[in-house]
């Protein structure tokens, strides 16, 4: 990953990203090591603040990627936000 991409990580997380800047990001083809990055920043950023969350080791990026290609969201059965069956 480029400081390009870098400098839009951080944006990102700041709330200060442009939407081509986040595009440019979400159309790398390494998204292992964006998500790998973003990941261990939200570490540091949430130790810095003390914010241990219960939501560590959660990965919404699969969710969020399908929101923002206009994609429907799958509900697994796993899915604590998923509807009694």
């Amino acid at each position: 990953m480029d400081d390009r991409l870098r400098e839009t990580l951080s944006a990102m997380m700041d709330d200060e990203a442009d939407e081509l800047s986040v595009r440019r990001l979400l159309s790398h083809g390494r998204q292992d090591e964006v998500c790998d990055q973003w990941q261990r920043w939200q570490q540091v950023r949430g130790l810095m603040h003390k914010n241990h969350s219960p939501a560590e080791g959660v990965d919404v990026s699969g969710a969020v990627r399908e929101v923002l290609d206009g994609r429907p969201r799958r509900i697994s059965e796993k899915d604590p936000a998923a509807p009694d069956r």
